[in-house]
């Protein structure tokens, strides 16, 4: 089952809210669905096939409060800033990150600090887009009705699903404002609160946080906000910039999505 796997590979790449519409109060489960996945912002049903952006991480500000020795400083950041990024995201939301550096490292010393570097950027616009695109490239809950539990609650609903060991549940409120995702697997386990604005199409994912905890580590918090820009009549993300507390400090990154380019049917 489709969304089952998906949300579940979310929340682990990890391990690297006002009403907007009127109420829709309604038990029938297979309506309900429907109403969901049309209230929101889907850049597929507006036509897109493939977005293509170059990546351009703010280093100094990401790195300003993370513990770092003088060659990571003096040596590697300045390098580091020069590393060109781009990522392509498909009709399926995946994203595939690439980098290529402008200069050759001095030392194989510098070189693998830089590899560690450029993988965990690659890996936070990684795990971005595997969220986001859940939300604005997919439906927020695919697959056919039978394969959710709904549960009317008096504050709004809350559908289940299980395959396996995995199991998912998201929760909305009346006016089919998802609040939270949450995944389970014996591996690992998390919640997403994401926060939604109302855009011209639909409700557009402005902000998340998520809690994660897999079986070798302890929880570990990640927040996320979004702006965007308009490209070809589509809404896709400008700036992103994550947020959580690493050992080495408080990592802040704020990351630019620059010359997008749209590919639509």
């Amino acid at each position: 089952m489709k969304n089952q796997r998906h949300w579940a590979t979310v929340l682990v790449s990890f391990a690297f809210a006002a009403s907007f519409a009127p109420n829709v109060w309604c038990s029938d489960k297979k309506a309900v669905l429907e109403e969901v996945n049309r209230k929101y912002y889907n850049l597929r049903a507006n036509g897109l096939t493939e977005f293509s952006c170059q990546v351009v991480p703010d280093l100094d500000t990401a790195y300003k409060d993370i513990k770092m020795d003088a060659v990571g400083r003096d040596q590697v950041l300045p390098i580091a800033k020069k590393v060109s990024f781009r990522v392509v995201v498909g009709q399926s939301g995946a994203a595939s990150v690439s980098h290529q550096f402008s200069e050759a490292p001095p030392s194989d010393e510098i070189a693998g600090r830089l590899r560690q570097i450029a993988n965990g950027i690659e890996q936070m616009v990684t795990g971005f887009f595997q969220t986001w695109s859940q939300l604005m490239i997919n439906s927020p809950l695919p697959g056919a009705n039978t394969e959710y539990q709904m549960e009317d609650l008096q504050d709004g609903y809350r559908f289940t699903a299980d395959e396996g060991k995995t199991h998912v549940a998201v929760s909305m409120n009346h006016a089919l404002v998802i609040d939270s995702l949450e995944a389970k697997t014996p591996d690992v386990e998390g919640t997403v609160h994401p926060r939604f604005v109302n855009g011209n199409n639909g409700l557009v994912l402005e902000s998340y946080q998520a809690v994660y905890t897999t079986a070798s580590s302890d929880s570990q918090e990640l927040s996320v906000k979004v702006t965007y820009q308009e490209v070809d009549g589509l809404s896709l993300p400008q700036t992103i910039t994550l947020t959580m507390a690493l050992p080495q400090g408080r990592l802040e990154a704020p990351i630019v999505f620059r010359s997008c380019q749209v590919k639509k049917k």
